[in-house]
């Protein structure tokens, strides 16, 4: 009688470990996919950040590039009323003067 027990016994653990691991492989695999789904979710959510800020550096180089050329015009505008202005006190020095009329 007792071993027929002890064989009960055994067949019941047998089977409630066998129904744990089975659940537990599924608790585990559901898991694992809810991971990889995250992982893909941040992963995109990686890409498109990544391309608006390429998007956005691009745009500020374009920018900063436009802002360079004005100010080369400028600069260069600048330069020359400059030059046109000591051209100006050149000739000016140069032509003899009303004052002792």
């Amino acid at each position: 009688m007792f071993r027929t027990h002890f064989a009960a016994f055994l067949a019941g653990v047998t089977v409630a470990c066998s129904v744990g691991y089975v659940k537990l492989h599924r608790d585990l695999k559901l898991a694992g996919n809810m991971l990889t789904s995250s992982i893909e979710e941040w992963s995109d959510e990686v890409t498109e950040t990544t391309k608006e800020l390429d998007n956005k550096v691009h745009f500020l180089e374009n920018e900063l590039n436009r802002v360079r050329g004005l100010a080369s015009v400028g600069n260069e505008v600048h330069s020359d009323s400059r030059v046109q202005s000591k051209k100006g006190e050149n000739n000016s020095s140069n032509t003899p003067s009303d004052d002792g009329l």
